[in-house]
């Protein structure tokens, strides 16, 4: 493996200025993981706790005609038993269509009723004994299905069309007919996706406590502690004050610990705590996962895309349309998202999207890392190359010539237009290029690189565009950082509502501070995170961190900065531009007479004990330039650009497909910490290979059961399938790529993973000859599509 960073001349002048920020600096909570001390919610144990198990449904959509948990509730051990039954009793809150429990059930899997006992294996006996009687009601896994059934929740939607976030689901820009009829080359391409799981290796598990009328809640949720503990309070109907939400350490997230999931097993577990009147811990399995969590939003997928361009490879028009099958419930972002690539990929003056998301008898869909842009990436770039190569172009140049770059103008939410303030398509492909040897290797559109008796290899590239939170965001929480510093010696204590989930977030925080206090890491520490006494903001997604908790932990730094100095100056009687803050030696000393100074614990005797620091990320960033171009009076924001080559190689006989080589590549700005860089950009480029080529549920279509709910039968990437020389991460940093920051930095992990599935997909096509439309390329697909299969389609996959 190797890394490459490409600096421009103002990037090593930043790099000279900095001490703390841009060193390759360790996981600051490394050692607590390594040694077993790092506290995991499974690790919680609550004196006199009891154990919670979930009941589920067998039925992908039914009504429950009657329950009878008697027998459960008898048998020695069992200490509380609920169902729907409980909901209104305890009042409970529920809005539709999210659900803790009902009287129907819309999923396999969904909640039928939960037990607590004196151990797990009491619990699950317990299970076995609820009677439950039940109406099979007519369900759908496609939204094709979806689009002729009857609603799922008629007191919400008429015509089964998921009432979500962001809508409409649909946007036009220029005139599509007079793009196409100006067009010389016009494609059609339909592309399917399967529901895909998140996949993290700790699944949902929740303690829960009352203390008199106080709810002591511990879980791993990725929205913060505050933000949790305002729905608990939600559900409970109890003061938000009163419910107290201690956010462990999350083993791994990638969108699907947001909220929904968390929360439902959270507050089961407090349903069933309150019924028993002790603590209860909820522990669920990977079966429960695949069928209790979310899936990638969107979910099952159909798109259809009609491009064209004129004879010299400019780009004329584009009419996108997807069909999806949310689930249960959705909030629908990531079908915005996904429309989103259509408008900020590539130059094309003539765009239409329109999306028809649809309720359907799954599980949730969910952001799943590169939240949209990972669906929307693959049928783009296959009707893109089908363009390129019905015009005879180089994949590369046709990049270069249509690609997205500084100045165009791009969309948020399908319908928040900015103008783009750094960063180029063309310019990080043609770099990336040259670095992969790609016109070296090239052979032509469907022509192998290599034959070697069965086996063929090929190449493949592709490009993303990603949120980088560079845009106002008015209807977002703001993130707030607080800072304390003691007085006694110059350590600092740092709080936020937001938690580490294996990005680097608690280092790369502590490095702003650092540099900005001008003391070391090793003398800071993030608090943990909790609900009471904390701010809100912090949730860790969506590359939201880098710019908006960072962006908070500047602020709070230098406001924390300016109150010590300024006490400082009163007490010292100088001007407060003359003073150095030196927390080391826990003094603040006149510049050039280190003799004249004040201590700090002579500040916090004056000013109450306590120095603090608070700053906000504000929704319309306050950063050193102006929001507004000056020149053409347009808002500005900023998009990750991403780019990814592969290279693999496929068996013609067995279908297998090995990868060779794959290059990332990004232009993240300044790279704040080179290894937290590396690892991002790793982990999302295995991710991504995963889903191109592995990852997919398969549902029974007569029941609608999840076929393959383990890792066994649900294959990921392990250590296994990467080898040391297999990838190259190449970085261009630059400053300008990222103007509206403090530090010039925006995400770089997510669009990778999005630009990785259609490269290797790509690069499948051009070793094979065969276009195959869907994923993942499992080897029945690739002999299918040579005429070899000796099988039929697999049955259930959807």
């Amino acid at each position: 493996m190797s890394f490459k960073i490409i600096k421009s001349e103002k990037a090593e002048q930043k790099y000279k200025e900095w001490k703390v920020l841009g060193k390759p600096i360790p996981c600051v909570n490394s050692y607590l993981k390594v040694t077993g001390k790092a506290a995991f919610t499974d690790d919680i144990i609550r004196p006199n706790m009891l154990y919670g198990k979930i009941l589920r449904s067998p039925f992908a959509h039914a009504k429950i005609v009657k329950i009878d948990a008697s027998e459960a509730e008898a048998l020695p051990g069992v200490s509380s038993v609920i169902t729907y039954k409980d909901v209104e009793t305890m009042g409970v809150s529920q809005k539709p269509p999210a659900y803790i429990l009902t009287d129907r059930v819309f999923y396999v899997g969904d909640v039928v009723a939960a037990v607590a006992a004196e151990d797990e294996a009491i619990a699950e006996e317990a299970l076995d004994l609820i009677k439950v009687e039940y109406e099979p009601l007519p369900f759908w896994l496609t939204p094709e299905e979806a689009s002729s059934a009857q609603p799922m929740h008629p007191e919400v939607t008429k015509d089964n069309i998921v009432v979500g976030m962001w809508p409409p689901y649909y946007r036009s820009v220029g005139d599509i007919k007079e793009g196409f009829k100006g067009s010389d080359i016009i494609v059609d391409v339909e592309f399917r996706k399967p529901n895909i799981k998140h996949m993290f290796l700790e699944n949902f598990t929740a303690v829960a406590e009352w203390r008199g009328d106080e709810l002591h809640v511990w879980s791993h949720p990725q929205v913060g502690a505050v933000s949790f503990a305002m729905m608990l309070a939600s559900i409970f109907n109890v003061p938000t004050n009163k419910v107290h939400v201690y956010q462990c350490f999350i083993g791994g997230g990638f969108g699907g610990k947001m909220g929904d999931a968390p929360l439902r097993v959270a507050a089961l577990a407090a349903m069933l705590a309150k019924k028993s009147g002790r603590p209860v811990k909820i522990r669920t399995n990977i079966r429960e996962h695949f069928v209790e969590g979310a899936v990638l939003d969107p979910g099952i997928s159909t798109f259809k895309y009609k491009i064209g361009a004129d004879k010299l490879g400019n780009l004329k028009a584009i009419d996108a349309t997807v069909w999806a099958g949310q689930g249960e419930r959705s909030i629908n972002l990531g079908i915005v998202y996904c429309g989103d690539t259509i408008f900020n990929t590539y130059r094309i003056p003539n765009r239409s999207f329109k999306a028809y998301p649809y309720y359907t008898n799954t599980p949730m869909s969910q952001a799943l890392r590169a939240y949209g842009s990972q669906a929307g990436v693959p049928p783009l770039e296959e009707a893109v190359n089908e363009i390129a190569e019905k015009l005879g172009m180089d994949p590369v140049d046709f990049i270069i010539k249509n690609g997205l770059r500084d100045g165009d103008i791009v969309t948020q939410y399908l319908h928040n237009d900015f103008q783009l303030a750094g960063g180029s398509l063309p310019e990080l492909v043609q770099k990336a290029a040259e670095i992969f040897n790609w016109k070296e290797k090239w052979k032509g559109w469907s022509v192998p690189t290599e034959i070697s008796g069965s086996k063929r290899r090929g190449i493949g590239l592709a490009v993303a565009t990603h949120t980088a939170w560079g845009v106002p965001q008015p209807d977002r929480v703001k993130d707030t950082v607080i800072i304390k510093v003691n007085v006694n010696d110059g350590t600092v204590e740092w709080v936020t509502d937001g938690r580490d989930i294996g990005s680097g977030f608690d280092t790369v925080v502590s490095q702003v501070i650092a540099e900005v206090l001008g003391i070391d890491i090793k003398d800071i520490i993030h608090a943990p995170p909790q609900s009471v006494g904390q701010p809100i903001g912090g949730w860790t997604f969506a590359s939201k961190a880098l710019q908006s908790t960072v962006f908070a932990a500047y602020n709070a730094a230098n406001n924390l900065k300016r109150n010590i100095i300024t006490a400082a100056a009163s007490i010292l009687n100088v001007d407060p531009n003359r003073l150095v803050l030196d927390l080391k030696g826990t003094r603040i000393y006149v510049a050039g007479d280190p003799t004249r100074y004040v201590k700090l614990s002579k500040i916090g005797e004056i000013y109450g004990g306590i120095l603090i620091g608070i700053g906000s990320c504000p929704s319309h960033y306050e950063g050193p330039e102006s929001y507004m171009d000056p020149v053409t009076g347009r808002r500005l924001g900023m998009k990750g650009m991403f780019c990814s080559f592969a290279e693999v190689e496929v068996d013609i006989e067995t279908g297998k497909i090995d990868v060779i080589k794959l290059m990332v590549a990004t232009q993240p700005g300044m790279i704040l910490n080179p290894l937290m860089v590396y690892g991002q950009l790793i982990g999302s480029a295995v991710h991504g290979m995963g889903c191109m080529l592995w990852e997919g549920i398969i549902y029974d279509e007569k029941t609608g059961t999840p076929l393959n709910a383990s890792f066994i039968e649900y294959p990921i990437p392990t250590a296994l399938d990467v080898t040391e020389d297999q990838f190259v991460c190449v970085t261009i940093v630059d400053p300008d790529d990222a103007k509206l920051t403090p530090y010039r930095a925006k995400g770089i992990a997510e669009g990778i993973f999005a630009a990785m599935w259609h490269s290797i997909h790509m690069a499948v096509y051009n070793a094979i000859g065969r276009k195959i439309r869907e994923f993942p390329l499992r080897p029945e697909k690739i002999l299918r599509a040579l005429g070899k299969a000796p099988f039929p389609q697999t049955k259930g996959v959807v």
